[in-house]
């Protein structure tokens, strides 16, 4: 069971006292603070990911799942949503609708449990409860046009506020330029912060006479929206005929005073019909040509079609849309277009950007506390992302994976030969095993470690010594290893802490005096990349086709069918730029940089451990087991190395 009584999100800890803020003296509105832990938030965020990631795979129920609409995407005027209970689309409840009715998901466990939160504080009464949700994930920039919730809906409505504090603005007839609400046409207009767990509660006059507004976010937010269809009779008939006229008074105002959210008027025959739909592709396809140039100027690829050859495409599809796919940029849609030329070095590997909110610190197991302490230390347990879209997909594609990873890089050959015959080596990540046998022919005893039980199993089939276990919690004692390999790990760590603590946890393992090599994708794959991916952004999903995967279960980190019978998996990564690898090691004064260089599209480096690790700076214990990845053994030929147990939990004994 996900939930349980009396808490099931924080393993039973009482409920934190709640504080009523001060907000805009308003006729029905109420802020009130911590009506989830950091615990519960942690949980239910966490859930709410994984579905999202399930929706853009289509694999929930219906419309469960709302993408961000094409037409609202270059004006960031809209996010993703995942709906429960009942459909609405622009406002609009079923009842409004025509037409086969589309189907939503009831109400989950996860979020009964944040309702039964808000009666047991008594925000609303057990009579009130609501059943039905709308969960609106934002990516920095998105925002919401200033509207009044359909008077169907019964009052009060409950919006509870996750991952980040952001604004609700309220006025009467809000005026909106570039999402921003600059004033309001009938009296004041009042902002307020939504601190993260809070819940504000819109009924009175702040539900049916004020419209609310959510600017644009300056960070990841996701809020839920709680409501109840309101049953049909004499009270409801008055609401909406409040709120109707309400509505219509500030329609009117906003076209007055020439708001930017009045709407284009729309062809009136069929020559202007035609004439708007060749201009809006003509436009389309000029600022697709922009976003190519722009990353040929940034040097991230070498030529693409001219002006000419994209209006010939243009041209060729007249009377098809255009379209992109959902919650996809400018070059998202060139990368559409140029997919129908003929295949270039340059449009073959796009990597598209990896959604802001992926990329938070919720991890794919239960069991955080509520200090924030317990926070910083769970940290190290895996990551949501990491799970769904590197360690899931790797197990899935590790076959194909190892019949394409046979060569070592020459940094990597390089380093192995000039450390010391009959060391003891930690190979942190190992995949394949690919750079053990070089160690061994070296006159070296290797151990190799990675997280995948996919790529694990082929290491132990090649008779290589190898650890299932995480690079952030490795199973071996600390000063044991002579020198270590970290290579094409780090690019597929999630954030800047957790990247430190792997870094950390290699130079651990190493004797004073010990050497590691670590190595990571670059960013700047024009500096001598072979790999000829073109990166969006420094936060990147990598496809990955595997062959003959369409008749299996596909993982999360499958997001479509390719060509030629093949799944294609997305891979994490975080590319890294210049500079940003050594940054890494700031903070580890107990550790010096010995040489920085660029080999085959990778930033590496090359550190050595001065001193002991000081006791400040140990890796913490977790507080569940179930956080770390479980080790298996196959052989062990070196003793001392484990911890006397063989366990990740006694490593720090």
């Amino acid at each position: 069971m996900l939930l349980k009584d009396p808490c099931p999100l924080c393993d039973g800890e009482s409920v934190l006292a709640t504080e009523t803020v001060a907000t805009p003296v308003i006729e029905g509105l109420s802020l009130v603070n911590d009506v989830l832990s950091i615990a519960e938030q942690v949980r239910v965020v966490e859930w709410l990911q994984s579905q999202v990631l399930l929706g853009r795979q289509c694999l929930l129920p219906g419309s469960t799942f709302t993408p961000v609409p094409e037409k609202y995407e270059d004006r960031k005027q809209s996010r993703e949503m995942l709906q429960y209970g009942t459909y609405t689309h622009s406002n609009k409840v079923p009842e409004q609708m025509v037409g086969e009715l589309p189907e939503v998901a009831p109400l989950p466990e996860v979020l009964c449990f944040v309702v039964d939160r808000l009666i047991e504080l008594g925000i609303i009464t057990k009579s009130q409860r609501l059943d039905c949700c709308t969960c609106s994930l934002y990516d920095t920039g998105q925002w919401i046009a200033p509207h009044i919730d359909n008077p169907m809906f019964q009052r009060p409505i409950c919006i509870v506020s996750l991952l980040s504090e952001q604004h609700m603005v309220m006025g009467k007839g809000i005026v909106c330029t570039n999402g921003q609400c600059v004033k309001s046409s009938h009296g004041d207009l009042v902002r307020f912060a939504l601190p993260v767990g809070s819940a504000v509660v819109l009924a009175g006059d702040a539900a049916n006479v004020w419209e609310h507004a959510i600017p644009p976010v300056s960070e990841a937010r996701i809020s839920l929206t709680f409501r109840k269809l309101a049953v049909k009779g004499p009270e409801r008939d008055v609401e909406i005929a409040n709120c109707s006229a309400a509505r219509k008074t500030y329609r009117d105002s906003r076209s007055t005073n020439g708001s930017t959210q009045a709407k284009e008027k729309p062809p009136s025959n069929r020559a202007e019909l035609m004439a708007a739909t060749k201009a809006r592709k003509l436009e389309k396809a000029r600022k697709l040509e922009q976003s190519a140039h722009d990353l040929v100027r940034s040097g991230h690829a070498e030529t693409f079609p001219s002006s000419e050859d994209l209006k010939k495409k243009v041209t060729a599809l007249d009377g098809q849309e255009l379209t992109a796919k959902p919650n996809s940029s400018n070059v998202d849609s060139f990368r559409n277009i140029t997919q129908k030329l003929p295949a270039t070095k340059t449009n073959k590997k796009f990597c598209s950007k990896c959604p802001e909110a992926l990329l938070l610190p919720m991890i794919a197991d239960a069991g955080l506390g509520e200090s924030r302490t317990e926070w910083n230390i769970n940290h190290r347990a895996l990551p949501l992302l990491e799970v769904e879209h590197v360690q899931k997909v790797y197990n899935a594609v590790a076959r194909q994976w190892h019949g394409t990873r046979y060569s070592m890089w020459p940094g990597v050959e390089d380093f192995i030969k000039r450390q010391p015959r009959h060391s003891l080596v930690a190979d942190v990540g190992c995949g394949n095993g690919k750079n053990m046998p070089a160690v061994r022919l070296a006159g070296s005893t290797v151990l190799g470690s990675d997280f995948s039980s996919g790529l694990a199993d082929i290491c132990a089939e090649r008779g290589l010594e190898i650890k299932l276990a995480d690079a952030l919690n490795l199973p071996y004692r600390s000063n044991v290893f002579d020198y270590a390999l970290n290579i094409a790990v780090l690019h597929h760590i999630s954030s800047e802490t957790r990247r430190v603590m792997l870094v950390q946890e290699t130079m651990r393992v190493l004797r004073v005096g010990g050497v590691a090599l670590f190595y990571a994708w670059a960013y700047e794959q024009s500096q001598g990349g072979v790999s000829g991916h073109i990166f969006e952004g420094s936060d990147v999903f990598v496809p990955f086709k595997k062959k003959g995967g369409l008749g299996e279960k596909p993982s999360s980190g499958s997001i479509g069918e390719g060509s030629h019978n093949a799944a294609v998996f997305q891979r994490y990564c975080h590319v890294y730029r210049e500079g940003e690898l050594a940054q890494l090691f700031q903070k580890l004064l107990w550790c010096s940089v010995e040489r920085v260089y660029f080999d085959c599209g990778n930033w590496c480096i090359e550190v050595r451990k001065c001193t002991n690790e000081p006791q400040a700076q140990l890796p913490l214990r977790a507080t569940s087991a179930n956080q770390l990845v479980q080790v298996r053994s196959w052989q062990l030929l070196v003793p001392g190395v484990l911890c006397a147990c063989k366990s990740v939990q006694c490593r720090f004994q």
